[in-house]
C-alpha cells in the first residue's frame, strides 16, 4: 500500500514542489510575454498554478476558437464563476504553453485589427 511509501514520497517532496513552482513561473512570464502589445493583460496572480487573463474580447467564443481551430485548451472565466465577457483561465502547468499563448496573442492581435476570421495562420500550427 501507498502506506509503507510514505517516508520515500515525503523525501520527494521538495524536488517536485520546486519543478512545479519553475514552470509555473516561466510559463506566467512566458504568457505575459506573448500578450505584450494586445489589449489583454495577466491579472495579478494570488497563487495556485492558473492565469486570468482579461480583455475585450467574448471569453466563451475564443476559448472555443482556440479550441476548435487551433487546437489550444483555454478555460472561458465563466468556467471559474468571472461575469460574461473577457475573461479567460490559462493552465500555467503545461509544458507547451509558448504555442498556446502564441495563438492567442496571435488571434487577440487580429481582433484589434478588425479581423475576426478562423485559423490557419502558420504560428498556430500545432
Amino acid at each position: 500500500p501507498v502506506q509503507t511509501a510514505l517516508p520515500e514520497l515525503l523525501a520527494l517532496r521538495e524536488g517536485v514542489r520546486s519543478r512545479i513552482h519553475r514552470r509555473v513561473a516561466d510559463n506566467l512570464a512566458l504568457l505575459r510575454s506573448a500578450l505584450a502589445g494586445t489589449a489583454a493583460r495577466v491579472l495579478p496572480c494570488e497563487g495556485g498554478w492558473c492565469a486570468v487573463v482579461e480583455g475585450a474580447f467574448d471569453g466563451d467564443d475564443l476559448a472555443l476558437r482556440l479550441l476548435s481551430e487551433d487546437g489550444v485548451l483555454l478555460h472561458p472565466g465563466t468556467f471559474y464563476d468571472f461575469p460574461p465577457g473577457g475573461y479567460l483561465v490559462v493552465g500555467l502547468l503545461s509544458a507547451d504553453l509558448d504555442a498556446g499563448a502564441r495563438c492567442l496573442a496571435l488571434r487577440l492581435r487580429r481582433q484589434s485589427h478588425g479581423r475576426h476570421g478562423g485559423g490557419g495562420s502558420p504560428t498556430c500550427i500545432r
